[in-house]
């Protein structure tokens, strides 16, 4: 019995990786670096007529909605595959993934059950038509579904927030943003529901009485509030240096963010370039080495990181440049 459940949990170990990556991880790579709405197209499925199209429709519904909405159009990975992308992005609340290869489709909305996500499937996606208008018809119907949903969470002031999700290792600028699409969504960063407004305190110990006694007890109390002192001090400074960091860390994390984007942003007509796949990895390597860094905690070696994967971005931009041109 111990032998046949431990070679389950080994072939379930083995086989996890490859299920978490079902769909393409340059989907992925893109997204991680899309703004409010993005439509992503395998190549040979629909024209930049039709794309500028769905562009639209997923702007206007981002607007409706105040969530990400991101549509996905791939004839060559099933629909589903995409519901892991989900989990992957951090995605949450009012935030929408709509996958279809042409006659399948997958839909994913943290703010809507399942029974209301399949309820507009089968209303719209397995309803007949064209894709593309199967498309604008589901994101329309999930924008009407997310206006019906009340949200129950009393919101929580800036500082409450903040405190909430103090253990996330979230920089300034992504404590910001978290807190905007809260302030719409009502969803907390990771996917978490709103926590009470009554916030956690930090027990104090219980005072030690002393006994009336000989100034012997006295110098080992002056003795105690020298330690506490040094200790206070201490600890500003440390509270003052992880400011400092925390202020250099947002601009340093910035830099290759954005150029990474600018390069997922304009990708447009280079699938057909013979080195497409290449230039993407080269893209998804150093992208990955920026995630790496951002899961860390502001740091000298952090910022110093920062600063060196921005010149390998900037490598990365001019090899798509080039790419580019030689299209031309």
């Amino acid at each position: 019995m111990i032998v046949r459940l431990f070679s389950r949990l080994l072939l379930l170990t083995l086989f996890l990786p490859v299920l978490a990556l079902a769909y393409p991880s340059q989907v992925r790579d893109m997204l991680k670096n899309a703004g409010q709405s993005f439509v992503v197209r395998a190549p040979h499925t629909i024209d930049d007529v039709m794309k500028k199209e769905l562009e639209a429709t997923a702007q206007a519904t981002a607007q409706k909605t105040g969530g990400k909405v991101y549509f996905i159009i791939d004839n060559n990975t099933k629909p589903a595959d995409y519901d892991l992308l989900y989990t992957d992005l951090s995605l949450t609340g009012h935030d929408i993934v709509i996958a279809s290869n042409g006659p399948g489709w997958s839909l994913q909305c943290g703010s809507l059950s399942a029974q209301q996500k399949q309820d507009i499937l089968n209303r719209e996606g397995l309803a007949g038509g064209k894709p593309f208008d199967r498309m604008k018809a589901i994101a329309n119907d999930v924008a009407g579904a997310l206006a019906n949903t009340k949200a129950t969470a009393v919101q929580l002031t800036w500082n409450e927030f903040q405190h909430a999700n103090r253990d996330r290792s979230l920089s300034p600028a992504q404590m910001s943003d978290a807190y905007a699409r809260y302030k719409q969504t009502g969803a907390m960063p990771g996917g978490s529901s709103a926590p009470s407004t009554t916030l956690a305190t930090t027990v104090q110990p219980a005072p030690v009485h002393q006994p009336a006694s000989s100034g012997g007890h006295g110098g080992l109390i002056f003795l105690g509030v020298i330690i506490v002192a040094i200790a206070g001090i201490v600890f500003w400074r440390r509270k003052k240096r992880d400011a400092a960091l925390a202020e250099e860390w947002g601009p340093a994390l910035e830099g290759p963010t954005q150029i990474l984007t600018a390069v997922y942003m304009n990708l447009d007509g280079l699938e057909a370039h013979p080195n497409f796949s290449a230039l993407m990895d080269q893209a998804s390597a150093v992208q990955k080495k920026l995630d790496d860094v951002k899961g860390q905690a502001p740091s000298r070696e952090g910022i110093a990181r920062l600063q060196s994967l921005t010149e390998e971005a900037n490598r990365v931009r001019l090899s798509f440049d080039q790419a580019r041109r030689t299209l031309r």
